[in-house]
């Protein structure tokens, strides 16, 4: 099986070896043989949240006092 970019439209579909499958967008016919589809970006992972030094410091003067 490959996964493959429609030349038209640019959806991603399976298609096994040695078939052809239509594109669901346009419905143009695709084959294993076409360009292969570009794999995903993955998405950076977030920082970790820090809270914000002022409020810690005051809420150990709120308990101090």
């Amino acid at each position: 099986m490959a996964c493959v970019r429609c030349p038209s439209c640019g959806t991603e579909r399976v298609v096994v070896e040695g078939k052809r499958k239509n594109c669901r967008k346009c419905g143009a016919k695709l084959t294993a043989d076409m360009a292969p589809a570009r794999p995903k970006a993955r998405k950076a992972a977030k920082p970790p949240r820090v809270e914000n030094p002022k409020s810690e410091a005051e809420a150990q003067e709120q308990q101090e006092a």
